[in-house]
Protein backbone atom coordinates (compact mmCIF):
# COMPACT_ATOMS: atom_id res chain seq x y z
CA UNK A 1 0.00 0.00 0.00
CA UNK A 2 2.80 2.45 0.82
CA UNK A 3 4.38 1.80 -2.58
CA UNK A 4 1.15 2.29 -4.52
CA UNK A 5 0.38 5.52 -2.67
CA UNK A 6 3.77 7.06 -3.51
CA UNK A 7 4.65 5.61 -6.93
CA UNK A 8 3.58 6.80 -10.35
CA UNK A 9 0.45 5.35 -11.92
CA UNK A 10 2.50 3.37 -14.39
CA UNK A 11 4.18 1.50 -11.54
CA UNK A 12 1.15 0.53 -9.47
CA UNK A 13 1.26 -3.13 -8.38
CA UNK A 14 -2.08 -4.92 -8.59
CA UNK A 15 -3.44 -8.14 -7.17
CA UNK A 16 -2.85 -10.88 -9.72
CA UNK A 17 0.42 -9.50 -11.10
CA UNK A 18 2.98 -12.27 -11.59
CA UNK A 19 6.45 -11.90 -10.08
CA UNK A 20 9.05 -12.98 -12.63
CA UNK A 21 12.14 -12.28 -10.53
CA UNK A 22 13.25 -10.90 -7.17
CA UNK A 23 16.71 -9.35 -7.38
CA UNK A 24 18.55 -12.00 -9.42
CA UNK A 25 16.31 -14.95 -8.40
CA UNK A 26 13.97 -15.92 -11.24
CA UNK A 27 10.61 -17.69 -11.10
CA UNK A 28 12.34 -20.85 -12.33
CA UNK A 29 13.71 -21.25 -8.80
CA UNK A 30 10.16 -21.65 -7.49
CA UNK A 31 7.68 -19.53 -5.54
CA UNK A 32 9.26 -20.36 -2.19
CA UNK A 33 12.66 -19.10 -3.37
CA UNK A 34 11.08 -15.82 -4.49
CA UNK A 35 9.28 -15.36 -1.16
CA UNK A 36 12.44 -16.19 0.80
CA UNK A 37 14.40 -13.64 -1.22
CA UNK A 38 11.74 -11.00 -0.53
CA UNK A 39 11.85 -11.73 3.21
CA UNK A 40 15.65 -11.91 3.49
CA UNK A 41 16.53 -9.07 1.13
CA UNK A 42 17.77 -5.68 2.21
CA UNK A 43 15.42 -2.67 2.34
CA UNK A 44 16.06 -2.22 -1.39
CA UNK A 45 14.81 -4.94 -3.69
CA UNK A 46 14.41 -5.22 -7.48
CA UNK A 47 11.25 -6.83 -8.87
CA UNK A 48 10.38 -7.84 -12.40
CA UNK A 49 6.58 -8.10 -12.77
CA UNK A 50 4.21 -9.28 -15.46
CA UNK A 51 1.06 -7.14 -15.49
CA UNK A 52 -1.46 -9.97 -15.37
CA UNK A 53 -3.73 -8.49 -12.69
CA UNK A 54 -6.86 -6.41 -13.49
CA UNK A 55 -6.17 -2.69 -13.93
CA UNK A 56 -9.62 -1.22 -14.70
CA UNK A 57 -9.53 0.69 -11.39
CA UNK A 58 -6.27 2.47 -12.27
CA UNK A 59 -7.07 5.64 -14.19
CA UNK A 60 -5.31 6.35 -17.51
CA UNK A 61 -3.53 2.96 -17.55
CA UNK A 62 -3.58 0.48 -20.35
CA UNK A 63 -4.78 -2.95 -19.39
CA UNK A 64 -2.43 -4.66 -21.80
CA UNK A 65 0.12 -7.07 -20.56
CA UNK A 66 3.80 -6.33 -20.68
CA UNK A 67 6.97 -6.75 -18.71
CA UNK A 68 8.44 -3.79 -16.86
CA UNK A 69 10.87 -3.20 -13.99
CA UNK A 70 9.76 -1.68 -10.72
CA UNK A 71 11.50 -0.90 -7.47
CA UNK A 72 10.59 -0.98 -3.80
CA UNK A 73 12.62 1.59 -1.96
CA UNK A 74 13.47 1.87 1.74
CA UNK A 75 10.87 2.44 4.42
CA UNK A 76 11.63 6.15 4.59
CA UNK A 77 11.33 6.87 0.89
CA UNK A 78 9.51 5.09 -1.91
CA UNK A 79 10.51 7.26 -4.83
CA UNK A 80 13.15 6.69 -7.51
CA UNK A 81 14.21 3.83 -9.76
CA UNK A 82 17.39 1.77 -9.76
CA UNK A 83 19.98 3.07 -12.22
CA UNK A 84 20.50 0.76 -15.15
CA UNK A 85 23.91 2.01 -16.31
CA UNK A 86 27.20 3.10 -14.79
CA UNK A 87 27.68 6.80 -14.39
CA UNK A 88 31.07 8.57 -14.35
CA UNK A 89 31.19 8.52 -10.55
CA UNK A 90 30.42 4.79 -10.33
CA UNK A 91 33.00 4.09 -13.04
CA UNK A 92 35.61 6.08 -11.14
CA UNK A 93 34.83 3.99 -8.04
CA UNK A 94 35.48 0.80 -9.99
CA UNK A 95 38.70 2.18 -11.43
CA UNK A 96 39.88 3.24 -7.96
CA UNK A 97 39.04 -0.20 -6.53
CA UNK A 98 41.33 -1.83 -9.11
CA UNK A 99 44.03 0.83 -9.33
CA UNK A 100 44.71 1.59 -5.64
CA UNK A 101 45.92 -1.91 -4.62
CA UNK A 102 48.14 -2.04 -7.71
CA UNK A 103 49.52 1.42 -6.96
CA UNK A 104 50.41 0.39 -3.40
CA UNK A 105 51.97 -2.83 -4.69
CA UNK A 106 54.16 -1.08 -7.28
CA UNK A 107 55.15 1.75 -4.93
CA UNK A 108 56.01 -0.29 -1.83
CA UNK A 109 56.83 -3.83 -2.95
CA UNK A 110 58.28 -3.63 -6.48
CA UNK A 111 61.61 -2.44 -7.80
CA UNK A 112 59.84 0.41 -9.60
CA UNK A 113 59.24 1.82 -6.13
CA UNK A 114 61.02 1.05 -2.87
CA UNK A 115 60.45 -2.71 -2.81
CA UNK A 116 63.99 -3.78 -1.91
CA UNK A 117 64.25 -1.09 0.76
CA UNK A 118 61.10 -2.47 2.39
CA UNK A 119 62.39 -6.05 2.26
CA UNK A 120 65.79 -4.97 3.62
CA UNK A 121 64.05 -3.07 6.42
CA UNK A 122 62.13 -6.14 7.57
CA UNK A 123 65.37 -8.17 7.37
CA UNK A 124 67.02 -5.80 9.88
CA UNK A 125 68.30 -6.63 13.36
CA UNK A 126 64.83 -6.59 14.92
CA UNK A 127 62.99 -9.91 14.80
CA UNK A 128 60.15 -8.76 12.55
CA UNK A 129 59.23 -12.35 11.80
CA UNK A 130 58.38 -12.89 15.49
CA UNK A 131 56.52 -9.56 15.54
CA UNK A 132 54.55 -10.70 12.50
CA UNK A 133 53.60 -13.92 14.27
CA UNK A 134 52.49 -11.88 17.29
CA UNK A 135 50.39 -9.55 15.13
CA UNK A 136 48.67 -12.46 13.39
CA UNK A 137 48.05 -14.20 16.71
CA UNK A 138 46.57 -10.98 18.14
CA UNK A 139 44.32 -10.59 15.10
CA UNK A 140 43.13 -14.21 15.45
CA UNK A 141 42.30 -13.61 19.12
CA UNK A 142 40.41 -10.42 18.28
CA UNK A 143 38.55 -12.17 15.47
CA UNK A 144 37.55 -14.98 17.81
CA UNK A 145 36.28 -12.43 20.36
CA UNK A 146 34.24 -10.69 17.66
CA UNK A 147 32.61 -14.00 16.76
CA UNK A 148 31.90 -14.85 20.39
CA UNK A 149 30.28 -11.44 20.96
CA UNK A 150 28.12 -11.64 17.80
CA UNK A 151 29.91 -9.01 15.74
CA UNK A 152 27.63 -9.68 12.77
CA UNK A 153 24.62 -8.44 14.79
CA UNK A 154 26.17 -5.24 16.11
CA UNK A 155 24.06 -2.18 15.27
CA UNK A 156 26.65 0.60 15.39
CA UNK A 157 27.74 0.53 11.75
CA UNK A 158 30.75 2.84 12.10
CA UNK A 159 32.19 1.10 15.16
CA UNK A 160 31.32 -2.33 13.79
CA UNK A 161 33.25 -1.94 10.55
CA UNK A 162 36.11 -0.01 12.18
CA UNK A 163 36.81 -2.95 14.48
CA UNK A 164 36.65 -5.37 11.55
CA UNK A 165 39.10 -3.25 9.52
CA UNK A 166 41.52 -3.14 12.48
CA UNK A 167 41.46 -6.94 12.76
CA UNK A 168 41.91 -7.49 9.01
CA UNK A 169 44.77 -5.03 8.60
CA UNK A 170 46.52 -6.29 11.72
CA UNK A 171 46.62 -9.67 9.99
CA UNK A 172 47.90 -8.06 6.78
CA UNK A 173 50.59 -6.15 8.67
CA UNK A 174 51.69 -9.39 10.30
CA UNK A 175 51.95 -11.06 6.89
CA UNK A 176 54.03 -8.18 5.49
CA UNK A 177 56.37 -8.31 8.50
CA UNK A 178 57.07 -11.97 7.69
CA UNK A 179 58.18 -11.17 4.14
CA UNK A 180 61.74 -12.28 4.87
CA UNK A 181 60.56 -15.91 5.03
CA UNK A 182 57.41 -15.52 2.92
CA UNK A 183 58.37 -13.04 0.17
CA UNK A 184 55.13 -13.70 -1.72
CA UNK A 185 52.99 -12.43 1.18
CA UNK A 186 52.99 -8.67 0.32
CA UNK A 187 52.15 -9.33 -3.33
CA UNK A 188 49.31 -11.72 -2.58
CA UNK A 189 47.86 -9.51 0.16
CA UNK A 190 47.92 -6.39 -2.02
CA UNK A 191 46.37 -8.01 -5.08
CA UNK A 192 43.73 -9.72 -2.94
CA UNK A 193 42.28 -6.25 -2.32
CA UNK A 194 41.14 -5.95 -5.96
CA UNK A 195 38.34 -8.59 -5.89
CA UNK A 196 37.52 -7.68 -2.28
CA UNK A 197 37.03 -3.99 -3.14
CA UNK A 198 34.97 -4.90 -6.22
CA UNK A 199 32.83 -7.23 -4.11
CA UNK A 200 32.20 -4.51 -1.51
CA UNK A 201 31.18 -2.08 -4.23
CA UNK A 202 28.86 -4.67 -5.74
CA UNK A 203 27.19 -5.55 -2.43
CA UNK A 204 26.99 -2.05 -0.98
CA UNK A 205 27.38 0.99 -3.23
CA UNK A 206 26.64 -0.40 -6.72
CA UNK A 207 23.96 -2.89 -5.83
CA UNK A 208 21.35 -1.15 -7.98
CA UNK A 209 23.59 -1.04 -11.05
CA UNK A 210 22.66 -3.51 -13.75
CA UNK A 211 24.68 -6.68 -13.37
CA UNK A 212 26.13 -6.77 -16.88
CA UNK A 213 27.14 -3.10 -16.68
CA UNK A 214 28.91 -3.64 -13.36
CA UNK A 215 30.98 -6.51 -14.72
CA UNK A 216 31.81 -4.78 -17.98
CA UNK A 217 32.85 -1.68 -16.04
CA UNK A 218 35.04 -3.83 -13.76
CA UNK A 219 36.61 -5.50 -16.80
CA UNK A 220 37.34 -2.15 -18.44
CA UNK A 221 38.90 -0.85 -15.21
CA UNK A 222 41.11 -3.93 -14.89
CA UNK A 223 42.24 -3.72 -18.53
CA UNK A 224 43.01 0.01 -18.16
CA UNK A 225 45.23 -0.81 -15.17
CA UNK A 226 46.89 -3.58 -17.21
CA UNK A 227 47.68 -1.12 -20.00
CA UNK A 228 49.07 1.53 -17.63
CA UNK A 229 51.21 -0.96 -15.67
CA UNK A 230 52.52 -2.49 -18.90
CA UNK A 231 53.57 0.89 -20.30
CA UNK A 232 55.25 1.93 -17.05
CA UNK A 233 57.05 -1.40 -16.70
CA UNK A 234 58.36 -1.37 -20.27
CA UNK A 235 59.54 2.23 -19.93
CA UNK A 236 61.22 1.38 -16.63
CA UNK A 237 62.99 -1.57 -18.21
CA UNK A 238 64.16 -0.24 -21.56
CA UNK A 239 64.11 3.57 -21.48
CA UNK A 240 67.38 4.69 -19.94
CA UNK A 241 66.29 8.30 -19.58
CA UNK A 242 63.17 7.21 -17.65
CA UNK A 243 64.85 5.40 -14.75
CA UNK A 244 67.85 3.59 -16.22
CA UNK A 245 67.87 0.16 -17.82
CA UNK A 246 66.29 -2.56 -15.71
CA UNK A 247 65.72 -5.42 -18.16
CA UNK A 248 66.53 -8.80 -16.63
CA UNK A 249 70.21 -9.18 -17.49
CA UNK A 250 73.42 -10.06 -15.67
CA UNK A 251 73.94 -6.40 -14.78
CA UNK A 252 70.42 -6.14 -13.36
CA UNK A 253 70.87 -9.33 -11.33
CA UNK A 254 74.16 -8.06 -9.96
CA UNK A 255 72.50 -4.78 -8.98
CA UNK A 256 69.62 -6.63 -7.30
CA UNK A 257 72.07 -8.78 -5.34
CA UNK A 258 74.06 -5.72 -4.28
CA UNK A 259 70.94 -3.90 -3.05
CA UNK A 260 69.79 -7.05 -1.21
CA UNK A 261 72.87 -7.10 1.03
CA UNK A 262 70.85 -6.97 4.26
CA UNK A 263 68.78 -9.93 3.14
CA UNK A 264 71.97 -11.99 2.69
CA UNK A 265 73.44 -10.73 5.97
CA UNK A 266 70.33 -11.68 7.94
CA UNK A 267 70.21 -15.20 6.41
CA UNK A 268 72.46 -17.32 8.59
CA UNK A 269 73.69 -20.85 7.91
CA UNK A 270 75.56 -23.39 10.04
CA UNK A 271 78.65 -24.85 8.34
CA UNK A 272 80.86 -27.22 10.31
CA UNK A 273 79.60 -25.92 13.63
CA UNK A 274 80.16 -22.28 12.67
CA UNK A 275 77.21 -19.93 12.18
CA UNK A 276 77.72 -17.16 9.63
CA UNK A 277 75.84 -14.96 7.17
CA UNK A 278 75.14 -16.10 3.64
CA UNK A 279 77.64 -14.99 0.99
CA UNK A 280 76.10 -14.74 -2.47
CA UNK A 281 79.18 -15.55 -4.55
CA UNK A 282 80.67 -18.25 -2.31
CA UNK A 283 77.44 -20.01 -1.30
CA UNK A 284 74.94 -19.31 -4.06
CA UNK A 285 77.01 -18.93 -7.24
CA UNK A 286 80.05 -21.14 -6.74
CA UNK A 287 78.44 -23.49 -4.19
CA UNK A 288 81.85 -24.36 -2.75
CA UNK A 289 82.35 -27.72 -1.07
CA UNK A 290 84.44 -26.22 1.75
CA UNK A 291 83.90 -23.23 3.98
CA UNK A 292 86.14 -20.17 3.73
CA UNK A 293 88.48 -18.13 5.86
CA UNK A 294 89.48 -14.51 5.33
CA UNK A 295 93.12 -13.94 4.37
CA UNK A 296 94.02 -10.27 3.91
CA UNK A 297 90.38 -9.50 3.25
CA UNK A 298 90.07 -12.24 0.61
CA UNK A 299 87.98 -15.40 0.97
CA UNK A 300 90.07 -18.54 0.60
CA UNK A 301 89.01 -22.15 0.78
CA UNK A 302 89.72 -23.68 4.20
CA UNK A 303 90.45 -27.37 3.65
CA UNK A 304 91.42 -27.80 7.28
CA UNK A 305 87.72 -27.85 8.05
CA UNK A 306 85.55 -30.85 7.18
CA UNK A 307 83.79 -30.89 3.81
CA UNK A 308 80.31 -29.41 3.74
CA UNK A 309 77.80 -32.22 4.23
CA UNK A 310 74.86 -32.93 1.94
CA UNK A 311 72.46 -31.73 4.64
CA UNK A 312 74.36 -28.45 5.04
CA UNK A 313 74.38 -28.01 1.25
CA UNK A 314 70.63 -28.55 1.10
CA UNK A 315 70.03 -25.97 3.84
CA UNK A 316 72.40 -23.51 2.15
CA UNK A 317 70.62 -24.00 -1.17
CA UNK A 318 67.30 -23.34 0.57
CA UNK A 319 68.59 -20.10 2.07
CA UNK A 320 70.01 -18.95 -1.28
CA UNK A 321 66.71 -19.72 -3.01
CA UNK A 322 64.80 -17.86 -0.31
CA UNK A 323 66.77 -14.63 -0.74
CA UNK A 324 66.85 -14.98 -4.53
CA UNK A 325 63.08 -15.40 -4.55
CA UNK A 326 62.73 -12.16 -2.59
CA UNK A 327 64.66 -9.92 -5.00
CA UNK A 328 63.32 -11.73 -8.06
CA UNK A 329 59.71 -11.23 -6.90
CA UNK A 330 60.47 -7.55 -6.29
CA UNK A 331 61.64 -7.28 -9.91
CA UNK A 332 58.81 -9.42 -11.40
CA UNK A 333 55.99 -7.83 -9.37
CA UNK A 334 54.74 -5.58 -12.24
CA UNK A 335 54.41 -8.63 -14.49
CA UNK A 336 52.49 -10.50 -11.78
CA UNK A 337 50.21 -7.48 -11.49
CA UNK A 338 49.64 -7.53 -15.26
CA UNK A 339 48.68 -11.21 -15.33
CA UNK A 340 46.49 -10.97 -12.24
CA UNK A 341 44.52 -7.96 -13.48
CA UNK A 342 44.19 -9.49 -16.95
CA UNK A 343 42.62 -12.59 -15.38
CA UNK A 344 40.27 -10.42 -13.30
CA UNK A 345 39.33 -8.43 -16.42
CA UNK A 346 38.67 -11.55 -18.50
CA UNK A 347 36.59 -13.09 -15.70
CA UNK A 348 34.47 -9.94 -15.35
CA UNK A 349 34.09 -9.56 -19.11
CA UNK A 350 32.82 -13.11 -19.47
CA UNK A 351 30.36 -12.56 -16.61
CA UNK A 352 29.13 -9.25 -17.98
CA UNK A 353 28.70 -10.25 -21.62
CA UNK A 354 28.00 -13.96 -21.54
CA UNK A 355 26.51 -15.02 -18.20
CA UNK A 356 22.86 -14.28 -17.52
CA UNK A 357 21.23 -15.40 -14.29
CA UNK A 358 17.79 -15.19 -15.93
CA UNK A 359 18.69 -17.90 -18.46
CA UNK A 360 18.76 -21.36 -16.87
CA UNK A 361 20.83 -22.89 -19.68
CA UNK A 362 23.48 -20.18 -19.37
CA UNK A 363 23.46 -20.55 -15.61
CA UNK A 364 24.14 -24.27 -15.95
CA UNK A 365 27.01 -23.52 -18.32
CA UNK A 366 28.34 -21.01 -15.80
CA UNK A 367 28.38 -23.65 -13.07
CA UNK A 368 30.18 -26.05 -15.40
CA UNK A 369 32.75 -23.37 -16.17
CA UNK A 370 33.10 -22.79 -12.44
CA UNK A 371 34.04 -26.45 -12.01
CA UNK A 372 36.48 -26.14 -14.92
CA UNK A 373 38.15 -23.09 -13.38
CA UNK A 374 38.33 -24.90 -10.05
CA UNK A 375 40.02 -27.86 -11.75
CA UNK A 376 42.50 -25.52 -13.46
CA UNK A 377 43.40 -23.93 -10.11
CA UNK A 378 43.89 -27.33 -8.46
CA UNK A 379 46.04 -28.43 -11.41
CA UNK A 380 48.07 -25.24 -11.05
CA UNK A 381 48.66 -26.08 -7.39
CA UNK A 382 49.93 -29.51 -8.44
CA UNK A 383 52.24 -27.95 -11.03
CA UNK A 384 53.55 -25.50 -8.43
CA UNK A 385 54.30 -28.42 -6.11
CA UNK A 386 56.22 -30.15 -8.91
CA UNK A 387 58.66 -27.21 -9.23
CA UNK A 388 59.51 -27.25 -5.54
CA UNK A 389 63.10 -28.12 -6.29
CA UNK A 390 63.74 -25.19 -8.61
CA UNK A 391 66.49 -22.68 -7.83
CA UNK A 392 63.95 -19.99 -6.93
CA UNK A 393 61.34 -21.09 -4.41
CA UNK A 394 58.29 -19.97 -6.39
CA UNK A 395 56.14 -22.83 -5.12
CA UNK A 396 54.81 -20.81 -2.19
CA UNK A 397 53.90 -17.89 -4.47
CA UNK A 398 51.95 -20.04 -6.92
CA UNK A 399 50.30 -21.98 -4.10
CA UNK A 400 49.23 -18.76 -2.40
CA UNK A 401 47.70 -17.34 -5.60
CA UNK A 402 45.91 -20.59 -6.47
CA UNK A 403 44.57 -21.06 -2.93
CA UNK A 404 43.35 -17.47 -2.86
CA UNK A 405 41.75 -17.97 -6.27
CA UNK A 406 39.83 -21.03 -5.07
CA UNK A 407 38.50 -19.17 -2.02
CA UNK A 408 37.45 -16.16 -4.12
CA UNK A 409 35.82 -18.43 -6.69
CA UNK A 410 33.60 -20.06 -4.06
CA UNK A 411 32.75 -16.66 -2.55
CA UNK A 412 31.75 -15.34 -5.97
CA UNK A 413 29.61 -18.40 -6.64
CA UNK A 414 27.75 -18.02 -3.34
CA UNK A 415 27.34 -14.23 -3.27
CA UNK A 416 26.73 -13.46 -6.93
CA UNK A 417 24.77 -16.43 -8.24
CA UNK A 418 23.16 -17.43 -4.94
CA UNK A 419 22.45 -20.77 -3.36
CA UNK A 420 18.81 -20.82 -4.48
CA UNK A 421 19.69 -20.37 -8.16
CA UNK A 422 22.40 -23.02 -7.82
CA UNK A 423 19.99 -25.45 -6.16
CA UNK A 424 17.36 -24.94 -8.86
CA UNK A 425 19.94 -25.53 -11.59
CA UNK A 426 21.26 -28.68 -9.94
CA UNK A 427 17.82 -30.27 -10.16
CA UNK A 428 17.95 -30.27 -13.98
CA UNK A 429 21.65 -31.09 -14.56
CA UNK A 430 22.88 -34.68 -14.39
CA UNK A 431 26.54 -33.64 -14.59
CA UNK A 432 26.25 -31.20 -11.70
CA UNK A 433 24.29 -33.74 -9.65
CA UNK A 434 27.11 -36.21 -10.20
CA UNK A 435 29.61 -33.63 -9.01
CA UNK A 436 27.54 -33.03 -5.89
CA UNK A 437 27.55 -36.78 -5.19
CA UNK A 438 31.33 -36.77 -5.57
CA UNK A 439 31.74 -33.71 -3.34
CA UNK A 440 29.66 -35.36 -0.59
CA UNK A 441 31.42 -38.73 -0.77
CA UNK A 442 33.22 -40.23 2.22
CA UNK A 443 36.61 -39.59 0.58
CA UNK A 444 35.97 -35.85 0.41
CA UNK A 445 34.62 -35.85 3.96
CA UNK A 446 37.77 -37.67 5.08
CA UNK A 447 39.87 -34.93 3.46
CA UNK A 448 37.82 -32.29 5.31
CA UNK A 449 38.38 -34.08 8.62
CA UNK A 450 42.13 -34.18 7.89
CA UNK A 451 42.27 -30.57 6.81
CA UNK A 452 40.29 -29.10 9.71
CA UNK A 453 41.34 -31.67 12.37
CA UNK A 454 42.38 -29.47 15.34
CA UNK A 455 40.10 -26.65 14.21
CA UNK A 456 36.96 -28.76 14.78
CA UNK A 457 37.08 -28.82 18.62
CA UNK A 458 38.25 -25.17 18.62
CA UNK A 459 35.25 -24.19 16.47
CA UNK A 460 32.88 -26.04 18.78
CA UNK A 461 34.40 -24.31 21.80
CA UNK A 462 34.03 -20.82 20.30
CA UNK A 463 30.46 -21.60 19.24
CA UNK A 464 29.70 -22.77 22.79
CA UNK A 465 31.06 -19.47 24.15
CA UNK A 466 29.00 -17.59 21.59
CA UNK A 467 25.85 -19.36 22.80
CA UNK A 468 26.77 -18.59 26.43
CA UNK A 469 27.06 -14.89 25.58
CA UNK A 470 23.71 -14.97 23.78
CA UNK A 471 22.05 -16.55 26.81
CA UNK A 472 23.56 -13.88 29.09
CA UNK A 473 22.24 -11.17 26.77
CA UNK A 474 18.84 -12.87 26.56
CA UNK A 475 18.90 -13.22 22.75
CA UNK A 476 19.45 -17.00 22.49
CA UNK A 477 16.86 -18.77 20.35
CA UNK A 478 17.29 -22.15 22.08
CA UNK A 479 18.48 -23.68 25.35
CA UNK A 480 21.01 -25.90 23.57
CA UNK A 481 24.74 -25.80 24.35
CA UNK A 482 25.41 -24.57 20.81
CA UNK A 483 23.80 -22.01 18.53
CA UNK A 484 20.92 -22.95 16.27
CA UNK A 485 23.16 -23.00 13.20
CA UNK A 486 25.77 -25.21 14.90
CA UNK A 487 23.03 -27.62 16.03
CA UNK A 488 21.90 -28.03 12.42
CA UNK A 489 25.47 -28.78 11.32
CA UNK A 490 25.95 -31.29 14.14
CA UNK A 491 22.66 -32.99 13.32
CA UNK A 492 23.71 -33.26 9.68
CA UNK A 493 27.20 -34.66 10.26
CA UNK A 494 25.75 -37.11 12.82
CA UNK A 495 24.20 -38.92 9.84
CA UNK A 496 27.63 -39.45 8.20
CA UNK A 497 29.20 -42.91 8.08
CA UNK A 498 32.05 -42.13 10.47
CA UNK A 499 33.51 -45.64 10.44
CA UNK A 500 34.00 -45.37 6.68
CA UNK A 501 35.30 -41.80 6.96
CA UNK A 502 37.94 -42.63 9.60
CA UNK A 503 39.04 -45.68 7.62
CA UNK A 504 39.60 -43.47 4.59
CA UNK A 505 41.42 -40.91 6.76
CA UNK A 506 43.92 -43.63 7.67
CA UNK A 507 44.38 -44.64 4.04
CA UNK A 508 44.94 -41.02 3.03
CA UNK A 509 47.49 -40.50 5.82
CA UNK A 510 49.35 -43.66 4.76
CA UNK A 511 49.32 -42.48 1.13
CA UNK A 512 50.57 -39.02 2.16
CA UNK A 513 53.40 -40.44 4.26
CA UNK A 514 54.39 -42.84 1.49
CA UNK A 515 54.47 -40.17 -1.22
CA UNK A 516 55.70 -37.19 0.79
CA UNK A 517 58.09 -38.75 3.33
CA UNK A 518 58.84 -42.31 2.25
CA UNK A 519 59.57 -41.45 -1.38
CA UNK A 520 61.84 -38.56 -0.32
CA UNK A 521 63.92 -40.85 1.92
CA UNK A 522 64.04 -43.59 -0.69
CA UNK A 523 65.14 -41.01 -3.30
CA UNK A 524 68.12 -39.93 -1.17
CA UNK A 525 69.14 -43.54 -0.50
CA UNK A 526 68.77 -44.49 -4.17
CA UNK A 527 70.78 -41.51 -5.41
CA UNK A 528 73.51 -42.20 -2.85
CA UNK A 529 73.75 -45.77 -4.14
CA UNK A 530 73.71 -44.53 -7.73
CA UNK A 531 76.51 -42.07 -6.97
CA UNK A 532 78.66 -44.90 -5.63
CA UNK A 533 77.79 -47.24 -8.51
CA UNK A 534 78.65 -44.71 -11.23
CA UNK A 535 82.10 -43.87 -9.90
CA UNK A 536 83.68 -46.71 -11.89
CA UNK A 537 81.73 -45.97 -15.09
CA UNK A 538 83.06 -43.83 -17.93
CA UNK A 539 81.90 -40.22 -18.15
CA UNK A 540 79.90 -40.54 -21.38
CA UNK A 541 77.93 -43.49 -20.06
CA UNK A 542 77.44 -41.73 -16.70
CA UNK A 543 75.94 -38.74 -18.52
CA UNK A 544 73.48 -40.89 -20.45
CA UNK A 545 72.46 -42.99 -17.42
CA UNK A 546 71.99 -40.01 -15.15
CA UNK A 547 70.05 -38.08 -17.79
CA UNK A 548 67.59 -40.96 -18.24
CA UNK A 549 67.21 -41.57 -14.48
CA UNK A 550 66.98 -37.85 -13.62
CA UNK A 551 64.44 -37.21 -16.39
CA UNK A 552 62.23 -40.09 -15.20
CA UNK A 553 62.49 -38.92 -11.59
CA UNK A 554 61.43 -35.39 -12.49
CA UNK A 555 58.35 -36.81 -14.21
CA UNK A 556 57.25 -38.39 -10.90
CA UNK A 557 55.42 -35.77 -8.75
CA UNK A 558 56.36 -37.27 -5.34
CA UNK A 559 60.11 -37.21 -6.09
CA UNK A 560 61.77 -34.08 -4.57
CA UNK A 561 64.02 -32.06 -6.86
CA UNK A 562 66.79 -30.90 -4.51
CA UNK A 563 68.42 -34.35 -3.96
CA UNK A 564 68.51 -34.85 -7.74
CA UNK A 565 70.22 -31.47 -8.20
CA UNK A 566 72.78 -32.21 -5.49
CA UNK A 567 73.53 -35.68 -6.85
CA UNK A 568 73.98 -34.34 -10.39
CA UNK A 569 76.37 -31.68 -9.07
Amino acid sequence: QSWNHSCSRDDVICVGDKILSVNEITSQAGAKALVDELVQSSPVVHLTLWRTGPRWHVLDMSSGRGTYRTHRSSRESYSGHAPETLGPFQMSMLLAAVALPNLVLLALFSDIGIGLKVFNFFAGPADYNFMGNAAIALACCLGTCLYVFDWIKWKGTYFKYTVAVVVVYTTILGGVMKCRFYPQAPMVLCLLHVPVFLGILRLRHLRKVKRSHFYVGSAVSALVVVAVVLIVWLLWQFLESFAGLHNYSDDTKADLVKRSSKLYESSTIDIGGRSRSLDYHWDCVQSMSYDFNLANGTMVEDRSRPMITAQEKAFRTKRCSQVKTSWFLVWITPFASLVYNAIIGAFCLINGVWLSLDDASKLEKALKHFMLMLAVLVLSMWVSASIAGASMRLTGTLMAFCGTGIILLFMWLYLEIGKKAIASTLKDSKILRSLVVLATSDWVRAMLVMGFNVMIPFSLLTNLLNQKVRKMRGVATSNSMFTEGADKVIEHIATWNWASIFTKVNWLVIAFWTLQVGVAKITVVFLSWLNEALQQVEFELVTIIFFVIGYLMFLLPPVPGIPVYICSG
